[in-house]
């Protein structure tokens, strides 16, 4: 005849008996849901963040393709003086990326080819290091710093040259006339610490690049990048390495495609000067000075302010 026991009766005898299970239930309970309002907001945060690295560092990239075209715009109009008035954004909206997304090769890159737009090599090719430094497979900057450093060794290379003709011209004796013998890399290296070094890295960047190139290009490299890069780097390696007519082909093919790629036409011209330097009839000199000419003179129509050409 008793009544069954109420729900509120059975509910408040099973807390009592169950007391430091109840606890427990209860702080785990409260434990998960501040787990999970902390996840959304940290997962909030990160996606804020991400969002701010890629606006900082589009913003860069839009400010690059505008700073660094408008800089060559004017030196290839002849005005070499009004390209430095682009530098200081582009400076700005780096400062910008480096503190959202520090890591990132690509403003380094953008960087040092403004740089290189500007004629400053030694600054274009320190920030093309640190692009490396962060990406190592970072296939502009690669080809960047392949361009700066066949510049470098260029340079070098000519100097140990002279150098060596000059010694050898000396030797000159009162009983005879001297020939003198274009000298061989080796022996330009052997008279030039470091200039072996030089080409040891221009050479190991082009089979990196050509490694790269096989394999597939990114899609951030392809942005930066084209054919003709990878063209005109075998073609400057080639130079370097003295394989004139295997570089002077490839050069040739890349100026026909792509006429405003300083660095090919500069290398072209290099070539047809070492082959001039060689050649053993007065015909066959004359005719590659000929075209040595004609060439800086098509690359002078494309590039007015870019002294290696006058």
């Amino acid at each position: 005849e008793a009544r069954p026991p109420s729900g509120t009766y059975r509910l408040s005898r099973f807390l009592r008996r169950n007391r430091a299970a109840v606890i427990l239930g209860v702080v785990v309970v409260a434990w998960l849901g501040v787990l999970g309002v902390s996840w959304r907001i940290t997962r909030a945060q990160n996606e804020r963040l991400h969002k701010e690295r890629a606006d900082a560092l589009e913003g860069m990239r839009q400010n690059a393709r505008v700073s660094v075209d408008a800089a060559l715009r004017l030196r290839r109009a002849g005005d070499a003086e009004g390209t430095k008035y682009f530098l200081p954004s582009l400076e700005a909206a780096y400062r910008q990326a480096q503190l959202l997304a520090p890591g990132t090769a690509e403003a380094e890159y953008l960087m040092g080819r403004m740089y290189r737009a500007l004629m400053k090599d030694d600054e274009a090719l320190a920030y093309q290091g640190r692009a490396l430094a962060k990406d190592p497979d970072y296939a502009p900057a690669i080809y960047e710093r392949i361009v700066l450093h066949a510049r470098k060794y260029d340079v070098a290379f000519r100097t140990a040259t002279r150098s060596i003709l000059a010694q050898e011209i000396n030797r000159t004796t009162t009983a005879g006339a001297h020939v003198t013998q274009v000298p061989t890399a080796e022996e330009a290296h052997r008279s030039m610490p470091g200039l072996g070094a030089t080409r040891d890295s221009l050479i190991a960047d082009c089979g990196r690049l050509r490694a790269l190139t096989r394999a597939g290009l990114r899609p951030d490299d392809l942005r930066w990048m084209g054919p003709a890069h990878a063209l005109a780097a075998d073609g400057i390696l080639a130079y370097c390495e003295q394989r004139y007519e295997e570089g002077r082909a490839r050069l040739e093919e890349t100026v026909k495609h792509e006429r405003l790629m300083e660095e090919a036409w500069e290398a072209l011209a290099r070539i047809l000067e070492r082959q001039e330097m060689g050649a053993r009839t007065y015909e066959e000199k004359e005719l590659l000075r000929r075209r040595a000419e004609q060439v800086y003179t098509e690359a002078l129509s494309t590039d007015q302010a870019y002294p290696p050409f006058y």
